[in-house]
């Protein structure tokens, strides 16, 4: 255990990256999740979708230098390696860009394996267990963090495990999959729009739509798909299941994460009133009103994250 310390000191320092990246070598390869194992009481599929998202609370640093509240959902990914299976929390970049304080809140597990709902386990963003890794593209609006230092650091303070569920590498559609999605195919997003959420039992809300657009060809150029599911502040993070009917089965496919939602900018004016009485006083008004849809990055940009991943395997050998 002397070593593993040593480690953990070097991470806390914060002076060199390799030595973070041996930290999380050790945390992959040495520890391992007993969340991935068959339980002998799992909640049904739906309530398990439940689980693979984290309720991600910040306070952000504005253009003017003030706080501001916000957040979104992070959720659960699990990579496929030839080392074995790696689990990672990943949300938008721009969840995390500018927090200055924050937490991520966890349910715990129960002895019997099944959730403990209504015991929060909560951990900040500024904890040394996050190393945010941005995606690779600039223009792909994610970013991941490697989930099981996040994991043993709240079983060492705490004594308790996280009950999770993941979002498996095999759930995205493959290229021959896309080619037969459809819109008004049904979908299901699963996140914390406005921070809204049942906070006694810390689940998410579900919103469920269908898919607005052809996904094997992207939205305006990009690698995304449009979903008519309303979004708000809050829903960044998101991820989007697709439910894919195939005759006498239905397939559950990870579609994506939701990044933003198209907006129109509406012009009011009108005259104001004072004490209950018209004046002659004009005022002009302007908002941005949501069109009701949602931006959806499709899963596909999670592999490219993989170079990371790949990275710390061959630093194992």
């Amino acid at each position: 255990m002397n070593v593993i310390q040593n480690m953990i000191n070097l991470v806390i320092s914060f002076k060199s990256l390799k030595a973070m990246k041996i930290f999380l070598l050790i945390s992959v390869f040495l520890f391992t999740t007993q969340s991935f194992i068959s339980l002998p009481r799992e909640p049904e599929v739906q309530e398990q979708l439940l689980h693979c998202t984290v309720n991600i609370i910040t306070k952000v640093k504005t253009s003017s230098g003030a706080l501001s509240d916000s957040g979104g959902a992070g959720f659960f990914y699990q990579f496929e390696t030839e080392k074995g299976d790696i689990p990672v929390i990943i949300t938008n970049r721009h969840v995390i860009k500018n927090v200055v304080d924050g937490k991520m809140i966890f349910t715990s597990r129960a002895k019997d394996g099944s959730p403990n709902y209504g015991d929060h386990l909560e951990i900040s963003l500024t904890d040394n267990a996050f190393m945010w890794i941005e995606h690779p593209d600039p223009n792909v609006d994610l970013c991941m963090a490697m989930f099981q230092p996040v994991v043993n650091a709240i079983q060492k303070r705490t004594g308790k495990l996280i009950y999770y569920k993941v979002l498996e590498e095999k759930l995205s559609p493959s290229k021959e999959d896309w080619e037969t999605i459809y819109p008004n195919t049904d979908v299901v997003m699963t996140g914390y729009p406005n921070g809204f959420s049942d906070r006694i039992n810390n689940l998410p809300t579900s919103r469920r739509g269908v898919v607005s657009s052809l996904p094997r060809l992207g939205f305006e150029g990009r690698n995304e798909f449009l979903i008519d599911v309303p979004v708000s502040g809050g829903s960044s993070g998101s991820p989007v299941l697709i439910y894919q009917n195939n005759g006498n089965a239905t397939r559950i496919l990870f579609g994506g994460i939701v990044y933003a939602g198209p907006t129109e900018k509406i012009v009011t004016s009108g005259k104001v009133i004072r004490d209950g009485s018209i004046t002659s006083e004009m005022v002009v008004t302007s908002a941005d009103v949501p069109l009701d849809f949602a931006y959806v990055i499709k899963s596909d940009e999670i592999l490219g994250f993989k170079t990371f991943i790949d990275d710390l395997i061959s630093q194992e050998r």
